[in-house]
């Protein structure tokens, strides 16, 4: 290592104290211990990475306070400037870049004797303006210096030299940091506290080095820590995106008779250089902007270190373009976080608008277009235009301030977007009358009423356009009532059914007990008169062979149980009134 033009002009020491130094101090290229830990910290967009060092020559790898850093990765064992690594980023423990504190002793007189912490510092990724490093070096170490050209080689650039030292330093783009991009101030005397401010971003792939110097034991035992706070660019290392993240967009905006709308979503992050996201619609959030036109912003002048700095503010370009032609736009931009917007900022109105939009073909002017105004609460802002015509735009400039108001739920530090909607209703030029028809009435014919008549009725609004609203107005409704004649169909059957004949085969009543046989003879003389109180004989009983005679009668009704006809019954018990008689008479007379 060849450190005698900067040493012997930063300290005045012999150059023998140099060469010498040169023996003790190797190659930093084995920065990295068994015992060294990772000092990645960071997580999403912020950026955390701390590195520290012991700086001892006696120190061994059994150390009590900080064992197993006297050895390579390999096993190998170390000199003390390769040694006492307790942490550090790099890529030998899967860090996005490097960031370590070289360290050693430059030997002479007790006086003389020096103690140096080099940090060398490379990104994967790029670390945003605003990217602090706070550097606690000992308390005991007097007459500390700060030098941002540490390490020069004769005939050598710093990239030339820092390449030279193999991987991973290879890897990088060496160059010095100006005071215009990293400023260096010591913020704590007394301990001996530094802090370094990117001003500037550090880009992806780019690599500086710098150092401190100060007086120091060359038998004593010192400590530097060394910690990196910022942000990654965004779309760079952990730092992504996730809309899934955004406040829900807001209901679309309600249409009236002959409207028609615009609107869009904005997003800007404080990690971006430029809007993070633009999305454009037409009438609502699920519907294409194709053919009508847009609306939606542009924004700059957040700085690289926008994300940090409380109050800080840029300028937006909210804009507006048609594809038809309309009348009475309304324009509203609202945000819905992280953001406000600045009173009395609104300027640079145009019409047709700046940027892209007349290259894009919307070189017509809008007319009668009022001034955008601020709502008090600094979250919104609107304005009303005349006439849209075909192809026409528009824009205006706006100052907001970027409000740390809402983080990340999974990094309390990282900071939620910014984010903005836009929304233009707009009128047809034109429009047209709109007529609305009730059903039918259910009237239906039917054989009693052949013939109904059905009505329906419409009602038919025509619209007036509105010079003060800037919207179509509906006129008194015409209400007219239709009617038409329904005929029951031809070959319907009116007919009345006639009731249905009796099931044929039924058979007729099972006749009654058949009446008694005429000419059933006189008792045989000489049978004694039965004895007083003895009832009559039982009437002699049909021969059970004998079928009785089917008998009709029409329109008369048999006996209950028996079935015998009621004119039978009658001449039967004549005829046995009139043989009692007889039989009577008989006696008498004997």
């Amino acid at each position: 290592m060849n450190l005698s033009r900067h040493l012997m002009r930063a300290t005045g020491v012999s150059a023998a104290a140099v060469l010498l130094s040169a023996v003790l101090v190797s190659f930093p290229a084995h920065a990295t211990n068994p015992g060294t830990v990772s000092g990645v910290q960071s997580e999403g967009c912020i950026v955390s990475w701390k590195a520290d060092a012991v700086l001892d020559r006696n120190l061994t790898n059994e150390d009590a306070e900080y064992p197993n850093l006297m050895k390579k990765l390999n096993g190998e064992n170390t000199d003390y400037s390769n040694g006492g690594y307790i942490s550090e980023v790099t890529p030998a423990l899967g860090g996005p870049g490097i960031f370590e504190v070289n360290h050693f002793f430059i030997p002479g007189a007790p006086a003389n004797q020096r103690q140096v912490w080099r940090y060398p510092l490379a990104t994967d990724h790029t670390l945003k303006a605003g990217t602090t490093i706070t550097i606690d070096l000992p308390d005991d170490m007097g007459q500390t210096q700060f030098n941002r050209r540490s390490y020069e080689k004769p005939n050598q650039t710093i990239d030339q030299s820092l390449k030279g030292w193999g991987e991973p330093y290879s890897n990088y783009n060496w160059e010095w940091l100006s005071e215009q991009h990293m400023s260096a101030q010591q913020t704590d005397a007394q301990r001996n506290i530094w802090t370094l401010t990117l001003k500037k971003d550090l880009a992806k792939g780019t690599a500086t080095i710098f150092q401190f110097e100060g007086t120091g034991d060359l038998n004593g035992r010192y400590v530097a820590t060394a910690h990196l706070q910022g942000a990654y660019a965004e779309g760079e290392g952990t730092c992504t995106f996730d809309p899934e993240k955004l406040p829900p967009l807001p209901e679309p905006p309600a249409l009236g008779t002959c409207q028609a709308a615009l609107v869009g979503r904005t997003v800007w992050s404080p990690y971006g250089n430029d809007i993070t996201l633009r999305q454009k619609f037409g009438k609502d959030w699920n519907s294409s902007a194709e053919g009508w036109g847009e609306v939606n912003a542009d924004g700059w002048g957040l700085g690289a270190d926008g994300w940090k700095v409380d109050g800080k503010t840029a300028t937006m370009r909210f804009y507006g373009a048609v594809d038809k032609d309309f009348q009475g736009g309304t324009y509203t931009a609202t945000i819905h976080q992280n953001a406000t917007f600045v009173q009395d900022s609104i300027n640079d109105v145009k019409t047709p608008g700046a940027g892209q939009l007349q290259g894009n073909g919307y070189t017509n002017a809008v007319t009668d277009m009022a001034t955008p105004k601020i709502s008090e609460d600094g979250k919104s802002l609107t304005f009303t235009i005349g006439a849209l015509p075909a192809k026409s735009s528009f824009s205006f400039n706006v100052s907001v301030r970027l409000d740390r108001e809402k983080y990340d739920p999974q990094n309390s530090k990282q900071l939620l977007p910014m984010v903005f909607t836009e929304q233009m209703v707009m009128s047809n030029t034109t429009c047209d009358a709109v007529t609305t028809t009730t059903e039918w009435s259910d009237e239906q014919p039917s054989c009693e009423s052949p013939s109904v008549s059905q009505s329906r009725t419409m009602t038919t609004t025509a619209f007036t356009w509105s010079t003060e609203s800037l919207k179509w107005m509906a006129e008194e409704p015409e209400v007219t009532t239709e009617t038409r004649e329904v005929l029951l169909p031809e070959g319907t059957d009116c007919s009345t059914p006639e009731d249905p004949d009796p099931t044929p085969g039924t058979p007729d009543p099972t006749p009654g007990t058949p009446d008694p046989t005429p000419g059933t003879p006189d008792p045989t003389p000489g049978t004694p008169d039965p004895t007083p109180g003895t009832p009559d004989p039982t009437p002699s009983t049909p021969d059970q062979s004998q079928t009785p005679s089917k008998k009709t009668h029409s329109g008369k009704r048999p006996l209950a149980r028996t079935g015998v006809s009621l004119e039978g019954s009658v001449l039967a018990a004549s005829l046995l009134a009139g043989a009692g008689g007889l039989v009577l008479l008989r006696r008498r007379k004997h």
